[in-house]
């Protein structure tokens, strides 16, 4: 990236007059031109920040999905659970009373 904007910056025709004596493109674009770079740098930070923020908007709202999509499941089986658990009444537990012996009362 930084080696990109020496080549816009300055009338070079190779590599070793794009880095001079510095160790890579970014320290030479820095010594050169602070304040562009400066600017560059925040406007990566910038971006890095907006993605950021995207992401973890995005990530929110899956999430959100799935806990809504999980309680409805979870709604759904544990009433299924609830409704099989439940026995279905006989009709001769409904008139047991009137089968049992009386001496029983």
């Amino acid at each position: 990236m930084w080696n990109h904007f020496l080549l816009l910056k300055l009338p070079v025709r190779n590599e070793n007059q794009i880095k001079l004596n510095f160790l890579n493109y970014r320290a030479r674009f820095h010594a050169e031109f602070p304040h562009e770079y400066n600017n560059a740098i925040s406007h990566l930070h910038q971006a890095l920040h907006t993605r950021i923020v995207g992401f973890t908007e995005s990530y929110q709202q899956h999430l959100n999905n799935l806990l809504f999509a999980l309680r409805q499941d979870l709604q759904t089986i544990i009433g299924n659970q609830l409704m099989h658990l439940m026995k279905s009444i006989s009709p001769f537990a409904l008139h047991a009373p009137l089968y049992q012996a009386s001496d029983q009362y």
